[in-house]
């Protein structure tokens, strides 16, 4: 590099610059149809890093490029060349490597990405690659091809080798990515973080059916820097509302699935004979006592349940979501507000989530009340997605930019909601609104849509929710909408 004018340097990471990068590659290439040896690129992205420089600030991030670059280099071989194209990207150029053998080095590239820090943070990289003359003769078709690689790595869910299909033709749903939703991920980060000093917290995810609020908390638990963090599940329904302490059932199961009885051995007996009774499989802990009493005693219950979760945080930090907690019975309601407040001092952060339009006029909602004046929780609402993010979203689903009609008209028909925009998408397609010209998509407005099923259930059930005088509203302005 000594002989390299600074010019050519890039001044973070000490690597080589895109003006290098540009004066290089076509000499490469130059030089593979000379001799005939294969060359090939990899384009690499850092997965999520503008979520580094938003939770942990730039210099943070500047430090994870810096030790970034150093990584890649160390993977290298004697020729390969490494260069910062901008931001968190990065080109490597890799002569006398073909196609498979490029995918090959790729695939190292990610699989040590994942077990790697950065400044103390664990990320995951996306990658493209392109081979000459395989893919293309020229820099800027080698280029191009590689990008669309590492496009599709992203599309189908970061963390690999990208493959362009180029002869697919069709809607890509569910897309693998999370649109527009970065600000609400910082914000539930920053909550989680006194989890890894020993407290315990709750963060309220709220938002209208479809919104995604559980493909949020997915997300952010898949995130590298929560892989060592233990999660319990449960997900309630209309039909588990009758069941008393249903989602403490199944978090209980699971844990007693995964690593039997034996999880709850350090429990007193008291207590692990009320667990017994909300937990059929650990009645063998217990037949030595009267098996004839089922009365629950609900304060050893509750302190068994609290206890159970702090003897698993003592493990490792623990997350607990209760999915559509508004229909959870009065006595599971009852014993997650005791959890709350009495494992404060514990590494446990809870999860709730809710639809607006359920949680109304419920025993939730004054359960929600009494923990908010409490200041037992944060919480986070879910709005729609905005025109901007509905346009990034069919563009992760047709693979192409979508036109400014396509747009407007998914927009206005679904309110920016993304399950509604998936089932639109999806009846557009199924009815022939989409002419696939080429790599183009085109929309054909004059095709007939036929409402999908799965949203008119979502509609039927929210009229049916609503009282008469809004009811009444409605009917008059699908009459006369223009007076209204």
């Amino acid at each position: 590099m000594n002989k390299i004018g600074k010019e050519f340097i890039d001044d973070l990471t000490g690597l080589y610059n895109r003006r290098y990068l540009y004066i290089r590659a076509p000499r490469k290439i130059e030089e593979t149809q000379e001799t005939g040896i294969p060359l090939s690129i990899v384009l690499i992205d850092l997965d999520h890093f503008k979520n580094v420089n938003d939770t942990y600030g730039h210099r943070r991030g500047d430090v994870v490029l810096r030790e970034f670059g150093i990584f890649l280099n160390s993977l290298l071989r004697a020729d390969d060349t490494v260069f910062r194209y901008g931001g968190d990207e990065f080109v490597c150029i890799l002569p006398n490597a073909n196609y498979e053998q490029a995918k090959m080095i790729s695939r190292r590239f990610v699989e040590r990405c994942r077990i790697k820090e950065f400044a103390q943070l664990r990320l995951t990289m996306s990658i493209g690659i392109a081979s000459c003359p395989l893919n293309a003769r020229d820099w800027t078709g080698l280029f191009e091809i590689a990008d669309r690689n590492l496009y599709s790595a992203k599309r189908h869910g970061r963390d690999r080798v990208g493959v362009f299909e180029k002869e697919k033709r069709g809607l890509n749903i569910p897309i693998k990515e999370i649109i527009g939703r970065d600000e609400e991920i910082t914000r539930i980060k920053e909550f989680i973080n006194p989890v890894f000093s020993g407290s315990g917290d709750a963060v309220c995810v709220s938002g209208e059916v479809g919104v995604g609020k559980t493909r949020l908390i997915q997300e952010i638990i898949r995130d590298t820097d929560f892989q060592d963090v233990q999660f319990l599940n449960s997900n309630l329904s209309a039909t588990t509302k009758s069941i008393p302490y249903y989602p403490f059932r199944e978090i209980i199961r699971c844990v007693i699935k995964e690593h039997g009885v034996e999880s709850i051995k350090d429990i007193s007996q008291a207590y692990q004979i009320e667990l017994s009774k909300i937990v059929p499989e650990l009645s063998d802990k217990s037949k030595e006592t009267d098996e004839h009493i089922f009365i629950v005693d609900k304060f050893r219950l509750f302190e068994g349940v609290r206890r159970f979760l702090a003897l698993q945080a003592s493990k490792a930090p623990l997350f607990v979501c209760l999915d559509n907690i508004h229909w959870a019975d009065d006595s599971s309601l009852e014993l997650f507000h005791y959890l709350v407040r009495t494992l404060k001092n514990n590494p446990v952060f809870f999860f709730f989530v809710y639809r607006v339009e359920e949680a109304k006029h419920s025993s939730f909602q004054n359960v929600l009340q009494l923990m908010a004046r409490e200041g037992l929780y944060k919480k986070t609402d879910i709005e729609p997605l905005k025109t901007a993010d509905v346009a990034r979203m069919l563009s992760l689903m047709i693979d192409g930019i979508p036109s400014s009609e396509l747009t407007e008209y998914i927009y206005k028909e679904t309110g920016g909601n993304p399950f509604f925009i998936e089932e639109l998408m999806k009846s557009l397609d199924t009815n022939g609104a989409f002419i696939w010209d080429k790599d183009k998509c085109v929309f054909d407005k004059g095709k007939k849509v036929v409402i999908p099923y799965s949203v008119e259930g979502v509609i039927d059930r929210k009229l049916g929710m609503m009282n008469k005088e809004a009811c009444d509203l409605l009917e008059y302005a699908a009459v006369d909408w223009q007076r209204v």
